[in-house]
């Protein structure tokens, strides 16, 4: 660990330090006051993050328990009572006295630490032991659930993760490896998806920065709230995305979807990512060229003769807006019944006026009348259906973009 690392630590976890104890001390005449809550929570969470970044543990697993508490108190599972106070200001001196001694690891305030985490024991002996213990992340980033066989609660939910996380990430002195840690205690934790694809190579990695992405698949019988409370100091600055996917079939490998799909599905690359890969592909053309089978002009020649086909059917084309046709649909529906209601009334009258020795005359006039108005009928559907091919939208092209 650099020595200018572990100095910007320990001024920053100083500072927030005095933030907790006057913030706490403010809280007292005012337990409401949530922001306060917040702001004392926002100091805990640093100090926690930063703890983890530098490698003090014994640190880490005290702030990340006094952050628990705290926790509760936001979610208003416990009371702002003097015992909960009492357990704060001791949490704080003890990690005060630990940077004040150089003592990063606690030896000289074991007793001290164990009497804390035996007093926040009792507050946490009628709420659902922590799962931490019972999920590990490898060295490849990978999500590890050694209790993999417990069945999940009936009432669980699944939820869909996706983190972006920004390069600096790590000077804000958050370390996401904490963060997920922190998922693991709210639920099980089912897939999980390392996207690596910004990892430069070592010679140009900057050691100090963060290049991974990662989509995970969480089951737990908590409310959405709680999982955006795990990344409310980050979220920010960062993209996270949290998606309830219960009742959707997310993960399933739909063997209708191309590998390119379901690689973006399962956030391991970006649509960019596909599309820039399929730049590079060889066209059929090209490919016959290098194997010999045809010339290169001959091919010049037949794909130019496509792009001016191509311009020259999008230069006879122009855009119609859909309501403007479906307009049209409803005049040459009300056209047609129009159309049969003349028809009706025409035939009705040369009908009542005719006498017998007109009856010949007027059975040809009749059927004169007939045929008019049936080649009116005619032409009157024909432009129906125009306008109705014309309103479909060719989606051939739309899937042939996804062939990938």
């Amino acid at each position: 660990m650099g020595d200018e690392l572990l100095e910007l630590f320990l001024e920053e976890t100083r500072e927030n330090l005095q933030v907790m104890e006057e913030g706490l001390l403010d809280l007292e005449g005012n337990i409401d006051n949530m922001e306060l809550i917040n702001v004392i929570f926002r100091a805990m969470h640093t100090i926690k993050g930063g703890a983890g970044l530098v490698g003090m543990q014994r640190i880490n697993q005290v702030t990340h328990r006094l952050e628990n508490l705290l926790d509760s108190v936001r979610h208003q599972e416990i009371l702002l009572t003097d015992n909960v106070f009492r357990v704060l200001f001791d949490g704080t001196d003890i990690i005060k006295k630990m940077l004040d001694d150089n003592d990063f690891t606690g030896v000289q305030f074991s007793e001290a630490i164990e009497s804390l985490f035996k007093q926040l024991d009792r507050f946490d002996q009628n709420h659902t032991p922590s799962t931490e213990n019972s999920n590990i992340i490898n060295d490849d980033n990978q999500i590890v659930n050694q209790a993999g066989n417990v069945k999940p609660k009936t009432d669980a939910r699944t939820f869909k993760i996706t983190m972006r996380f920004q390069p600096t990430i790590f000077e804000s002195g958050t370390d996401p490896i904490m963060l997920l840690r922190e998922i693991l205690e709210v639920g099980q934790i089912v897939e999980s998806y390392c996207n690596s694809s910004k990892l430069p190579l070592l010679e140009e990695l900057i050691a100090h920065q963060f290049y991974l992405e990662w989509t995970i698949f969480v089951e737990t019988d908590k409310k959405q709230d709680e999982i955006d409370g795990i990344f409310i100091f980050v979220a920010d600055d960062n993209e996270i995305f949290i998606d309830d996917v219960t009742e959707e079939k997310a993960l399933s490998i739909d063997d209708t979807k191309r590998m390119g799909e379901l690689l973006v599905e399962k956030g391991l690359i970006s649509q960019d990512d596909i599309e820039s890969t399929l730049s590079k592909q060889k066209r059929i053309g090209e490919l016959l060229v290098d194997e010999g089978k045809v010339f290169k002009q001959e091919v010049e020649k037949i794909a130019n003769k496509q792009v001016e086909a191509k311009n020259q059917e999008h230069s006879s084309t122009i855009r119609v807006e859909a309501s403007k046709l479906e307009g049209i649909l409803n005049h040459l529906a009300e056209l047609l019944i129009s159309h049969s209601r003349v028809k009706e009334l025409v035939l009705s009258n040369i009908n009542l006026f005719s006498d017998s020795s007109g009856e010949q005359r007027n059975h040809t006039i009749n059927r004169e009348i007939t045929a008019a108005f049936d080649e009116v009928d005619k032409i009157i559907r024909i432009v129906q259906e125009k306008v109705m091919n014309t309103s479909m939208i060719p989606i051939g092209g739309t899937f042939t973009r996804f062939s990938a």
